[in-house]
């Protein structure tokens, strides 16, 4: 694959990555709620997990 076909195919990625962790976090998220817990994960230390 060359760098042009690469950048290409990151390009069409990015978005289906983004969705697949913002889904994550949202589930981890109604997880700690529903245990009582109310605050918010902490979005940077999700990030560099």
């Amino acid at each position: 694959m060359t760098p042009e076909e690469a950048d290409d195919w990151n390009k069409r990625m990015a978005p289906l990555r983004a969705r697949r962790v913002r889904v994550r976090l949202h589930e981890e998220w109604r997880r700690r709620t529903e245990r009582g817990n109310r605050n918010p994960p902490n979005n940077e230390q999700e990030d560099r997990r």
